[in-house]
């Protein structure tokens, strides 16, 4: 594991990061990244997670065969974006999957959201962080909500 988040890190990431072939998770989170994410990601074979998530937008990887497709990106202010290597996993299949995210499927939690199991439609199971919206947010959601 690479932990790198809040570090105030700017600027684009390095392609040699692609060079870390048995580096299972890198977490960039929380950082003022720009630019687009090196390709050499797709070297790292042991990669399971890469969070590159600032505010409520979440990068999910899964490991799939390489058959010759670049690795795809996506963000957006969503709650969920996510990334693989045979293309997209429908933010609708991990919603069913998770039964929008029942505490029957809640595997763990942390400071920033909790962590849920998912059985994806091609019987793979991983791993889904559900981020929490940061206190200034979640205080400001509240506030709005009690001067209604």
């Amino acid at each position: 594991m690479l932990d790198l988040g809040k570090n105030s890190l700017t600027g684009e990431i390095p392609p040699q990061i692609g060079d870390l072939l048995v580096l299972q998770v890198l977490n960039l989170s929380h950082n003022e990244l720009s630019g687009r994410v090196p390709s050499s990601l797709i070297n790292m074979i042991s990669l399971t997670l890469i969070d590159l998530s600032y505010r409520a937008t979440l990068l999910f990887c899964k490991r799939g065969k390489h058959v010759g497709h670049e690795p795809i990106l996506e963000v957006n202010q969503s709650t969920f974006s996510v990334w693989n290597f045979n293309g997209k996993i429908a933010y609708g299949d991990i919603i069913t999957a998770t039964e929008n995210f029942s505490d029957d499927y809640c595997i763990g939690s942390g400071a920033y959201g909790k962590v849920y199991r998912a059985t994806l439609p091609t019987q793979e199971t991983v791993a889904v962080k559900r981020l929490q919206p940061l206190e200034e947010e979640s205080s400001k959601t509240q506030t709005t909500s009690g001067m209604k």
